[in-house]
């Protein structure tokens, strides 16, 4: 067409039923990631897509709303009816799974617990591993601090040490990467991939590509 007389946009068309949704006209999620036990799963993408609000979900911690007031186990159950995922939505209404979720702000920490290093990850060590993360994650050396003086690269390698730490069906690792240098973050990625087999899933939210 000359001089531009004509121009095609591609506009987005909203879905019919949101999965979850804030409010009237507030931020809607249309889908959920599957999980799969024995995989490690990543969600990747930039701020404000919902990553965050899927995590919630999927460990037990929001009940999806389907766009209306509140949401019920029982909806949610309908609607997976027949998929893959209505198995892993019944075990977690009955409370049968048990979640271990890294917070995604790790700053928040200091303020939730008040003492060691040591204190906070011996008492999520539920599988006699923290030997073994303290070395990979490199936290030897701050294990006799107090949390409140560790700095944020530190509190995000105490935060996914602790989530790794604790004996669960499903480990969610809600943003991995903020803190960290590239080495670190391999470490971390190496981390959460060698611990996948079995009967456990991981999955990695993140908003870098480097992670």
């Amino acid at each position: 067409c000359p001089f531009d007389a004509i121009m095609i946009i591609g506009l987005p068309e909203e879905l019919d039923k949101p999965i979850h949704r804030y409010g009237t006209n507030g931020f809607a999620l249309y889908g959920l990631p599957s999980v799969e036990t024995g995989r490690v799963t990543g969600i990747l993408g930039p701020n404000g897509i919902g990553k965050s609000t899927c995590v919630q979900i999927l460990s037990g911690n929001m009940i999806p709303n389907f766009g209306g007031e509140e949401g019920s186990w029982d909806e949610v159950l309908e609607y997976y009816s027949g998929t893959s995922m209505y198995e892993y939505f019944s075990k977690v209404a009955q409370g049968t799974i048990k979640v271990s979720q890294k917070p995604q702000y790790v700053d928040m920490i200091p303020k939730a617990f008040k003492g060691k290093t040591r204190e906070l990850l011996e008492n999520t060590d539920e599988c006699g591993r923290l030997d073994d993360l303290v070395d990979k994650l490199g936290l030897s050396h701050i294990m006799d601090r107090n949390i409140g003086d560790l700095s944020g690269g530190e509190l995000q390698r105490v935060a996914i040490a602790a989530c790794a730490a604790k004996d669960a069906d499903f480990y969610f690792f809600d943003e991995i990467s903020p803190y960290l240098d590239i080495y670190q973050r391999i470490k971390v990625s190496q981390l959460i991939h060698s611990s996948q087999g079995g009967a456990h899933c991981h999955q990695s939210v993140s908003q870098r590509l480097s992670s």
